[in-house]
């Protein structure tokens, strides 16, 4: 017998080993499997909480949380302004009928309905402090590149506070969150306009400048011109029927010139016209910011001209 165990142990050996190994590489693939399932979950948790950091930090690509879209579309900054104040004195009227925080249940303190009523209404006013401030913050700091994480701000206090408040039944009105969300769009959007009213002023002073500059210049060839208009008259009049190789070269180098100033005189006229012809708004970079995204660039027509020029290119109209 310990022959045939010493002539098969090492065969017995192998298939020990071969179990061993085999227990191991299960034990492996199940921590490997939990392994997956805890990353799983604590990633999903670290992409809400990220999310919710968002709101809060302007260094997290405002692209995650979505881009703005305007809300409204009124004709300048006078009705943002107007309406502004419509859905401020709306607010009010709200927090005066007791309508923006309510409670669901009926209190009693120490067996006296009064105190439940009196608690409640502290709780109700802390409340409305909390969150109108932290809208306050939130319509004062929003721009162009956070409005969407503002608006989750919001969203995110009312639920925060309706949380804290759950044990009394106390709850923001969702009527009343719109009406801050609707003050936070329209702020934004009337800082906008106001920026565009500006850049239109400035733009429109600076074609106005251009204009003047211009006019000016094309009073000056068209004086230049005139004189040489002169002077050539008086060259070929002194010519008289005889004149000699030295009078020639004089009257065709006056031509020469006054056909440059004449020329001068049209291209200034053409530019201050062009002052005049409004904006020219060319699409650049189609797609490199995203899907159906372009750039528009908007020059005036002087500043295309001289671009133009400056690449040795015609523009026809």
């Amino acid at each position: 017998m310990s022959e045939i165990e010493n002539r098969f142990s090492a065969v017995v050996d192998v298939e020990t080993e071969a179990l061993k190994a085999t227990g191991e590489r299960d034990k492996i693939v199940d921590e490997l499997g939990n392994l997956r399932a805890e990353y799983k979950v604590k990633k999903s948790t670290y992409d809400r909480l990220r999310l919710q950091v968002a709101v809060y930090d302007e260094t997290i690509s405002f692209t995650e949380l979505g881009l703005y879209e305007p809300h409204f579309d009124f004709g300048d900054s006078a009705d943002y302004k107007y309406k502004i104040e419509a859905v401020r004195q709306m607010q009010k009227a709200m927090v005066k009928q007791k309508t923006a925080v309510v409670c669901h249940t009926s209190w009693t303190l120490g067996e006296s309905a009064s105190k439940g009523e009196t608690m409640v209404n502290r709780a109700i006013r802390l409340t409305l402090r909390a969150f109108n401030n932290e809208c306050e913050a939130a319509i004062a700091n929003v721009r162009w590149n956070n409005a969407k994480a503002m608006e989750k701000r919001l969203e995110n206090a009312k639920k925060q506070i309706d949380k804290a408040n759950a044990s009394l039944d106390i709850e923001i009105t969702q009527d009343y969150l719109d009406l801050k969300l609707s003050e936070l769009r329209l702020t934004h959007e009337y800082r906008e306009k106001l920026k565009e009213e500006r850049d239109k002023r400035a733009e429109q002073a600076r074609l106005e400048r251009e204009e003047k500059r211009l006019l000016r210049e094309a009073e000056e060839a068209r004086k230049e011109e005139e004189k040489y208009e002169a002077l050539l008259a008086k060259a070929r009049e002194e010519a008289g029927a005889s004149s000699s190789a030295a009078q020639e070269e004089k009257i065709r180098l006056l031509e020469q010139r006054l056909a440059e100033a004449h020329e001068k005189t049209d291209r200034a006229q053409a530019m201050a016209e062009k002052t005049k012809s409004g904006f020219v708004y060319i699409i650049t970079n189609i797609g490199s910011f995203g899907e159906d995204v372009v750039k528009i660039v908007t020059w005036a027509p002087s500043s295309l001209q001289r671009c133009a020029e400056s690449l040795g290119l015609n523009l026809w109209r």
